[in-house]
């Protein structure tokens, strides 16, 4: 059970870098409403699999 609870923080903080890592690539690109778009799409994708 602990073991389960300690790779889930784990996922969990992989994901908060992964969506950081979104963030930063999107202000990069001067986002326009095609890239946020995409980008709720990929939020809602990502709340699915939750």
């Amino acid at each position: 059970m602990f073991l389960n609870f300690l790779f889930f923080i784990s996922y969990l903080g992989f994901f908060y870098l992964f969506i950081q890592y979104l963030f930063g690539i999107l202000r990069t690109i001067n986002v326009n409403s095609e890239g946020s778009e995409i980008f709720l799409y990929l939020i809602n994708v990502v709340s699915l699999i939750f």
